[in-house]
């Protein structure tokens, strides 16, 4: 590119007139100026076309290598959130508690209590579903179908914890989990609002939709004659019950 420039600056250079001599005709510089002009305007047009090819290869090169370090960047940020992400999964499984426990009483489809091994009674909320409350429709069924785990011995997988609404925790009685299996019964929701990220959760979603195709449950025939609707979620029934109050 620098020695086309460079080639064409040297070729009007060369086709400049020389001033007259003594006795030259001024009528003959007039034409050879004219030429010149010509020449010159030739040259100008071409060197335009040089410079303007040169600053687009510049731009392309130059939106290329953004291209490539906005890539490089995306690339590094995602590496980033992923590693915060099993960090901060790693921190969750590190500080929370795995133990035995017992059985006590069933408060809900979704809610129990157990005993430890140190008589401690702890309220548990199974993780990653959503039974109907025990006034809504379909709660007391949602309740019942906890009933085979009662007196049971179960394992406890703390999940998260407040001091609210006690413990979150995956069940498992005789290495079944709890939380999926009232899922696949049609009894609860599975409820992404609180799980999403962890392996049960893909199961969960899973299950519910298998569960309304196959219409357990909830999503049974005889739920659809006798309320003449789908079943509301608990969520959105907690909801109304606010909203309805005073």
């Amino acid at each position: 590119m620098k020695k086309l420039a460079l080639s064409l600056i040297l070729t009007l250079a060369l086709s400049a007139p020389a001033w007259p001599q003594d006795g030259q005709a001024k009528g003959d510089l007039a034409e050879r100026l004219d030429n010149f002009s010509q020449s010159l305007d030739h040259t100008l047009g071409a060197l335009n076309e040089v410079v303007g090819t040169a600053l687009d290869e510049a731009a392309v090169k130059a939106e290329g290598v953004a291209d490539k370090a906005l890539e490089a960047t995306a690339e590094a940020l995602s590496k980033a959130s992923k590693a915060l992400i099993q960090a901060r999964d790693d921190l969750k499984k590190s500080n929370s508690r795995e133990f035995p426990a017992t059985v006590q009483s069933i408060t809900d489809g979704d809610t129990i209590v157990v005993r430890t091994a140190e008589a401690e009674d702890i309220t548990i909320r199974l993780f990653g579903i959503d039974a109907p409350e025990s006034g809504q429709e379909g709660g007391e069924a949602a309740a019942k179908a906890l009933s085979p785990i009662q007196g049971r011995q179960v394992t406890i997988r703390e999940m998260d914890s407040d001091s609210e609404s006690g413990m979150a925790a995956l069940v498992e009685c005789d290495g079944e989990s709890v939380n999926l299996d009232q899922v696949k019964k049609g009894q609860a929701w599975y409820y992404p609002e609180a799980c999403q990220e962890q392996p049960i959760c893909g199961e969960l979603e899973k299950a519910e939709k298998e569960a309304r195709e196959a219409k357990r449950g909830l999503w049974s025939k005889g739920w659809f004659w006798e309320n003449k609707g789908e079943p509301v979620p608990p969520w959105e029934w907690k909801r109304k019950q606010s909203e309805a109050q005073p």
